[in-house]
């Protein structure tokens, strides 16, 4: 199967008129929707490669390998009033896809999806991580998020210079990764909603524009 999706996609890389690869480096902001922990109060990595394929003068896709961590933080009350930091750390590897329209102003605006693999989830209180929250096998059994998160992309970049871009983007999970009884949403459903600020560092991987 891996061969077939080569020969798929060579042909679009001959035909390109540029190929770029490059190194991410950013934050995520981020929050969980639906549990009862609000604000862009969680702080993580948004690290990766990614490669950009012009297909036109104006456009581009993109496909990025990215460590993303997710999650909340925030304070809870306890009985005795005691206000103590709770933060959710949901660590995924994310394969961003996104088609991106290039202005003439040195702007890039593209939208897309990115399907996200959860490697990690963990909850802590006072930074003491709550065991068996996420374990489906502790007793009684805890709520893990999905294995999976299909997150729609809104992106938006700068370019500073000839190899280096700023760039925000927000992503968003397009359908439920986990279920909690205190869930403020509908069916009682949390989703990821990040925000991100990152540096794009480009090299030219196959040379000049072709003519």
């Amino acid at each position: 199967m891996k061969y077939i999706l080569i020969l798929l996609f060579f042909p679009c890389v001959l035909h390109a008129q540029l190929f770029k690869g490059g190194f991410v480096a950013g934050l995520n902001l981020t929050q969980i929707d639906g549990d009862l922990l609000a604000g862009y109060d969680k702080f993580g990595l948004n690290v990766g490669v990614m490669a950009d394929i012009y297909v036109a003068e104006s456009f581009s896709v993109s496909i990025e390998i990215l460590y993303a961590q997710k999650g909340a933080a925030t304070g809870i009350f306890q009985n005795n009033n005691l206000f103590l930091p709770e933060k959710w750390k949901w660590d995924y590897i994310e394969l961003p896809l996104i088609v991106h329209y290039n202005d003439k102003n040195n702007m890039n605006f593209g939208v897309g999806i990115a399907p996200a693999r959860l490697v990690n989830a963990q909850r802590f209180i006072d930074k003491n991580e709550t065991e068996g929250y996420f374990d489906e096998t502790a007793s009684p059994p805890g709520t893990p998020p999905s294995k999976w998160d299909i997150g729609g992309v809104a992106d938006l970049s700068v370019n500073i210079n000839a190899v280096l871009k700023a760039n925000i983007r927000i992503v968003y999970s397009l359908a439920s990764v986990r279920q909690d009884i205190v869930s403020t949403r509908r069916n009682f459903t949390q989703r990821n909603n990040a925000a991100s600020i990152r540096l794009i560092f480009l090299f030219n991987a196959l040379g000049q524009k072709r003519v």
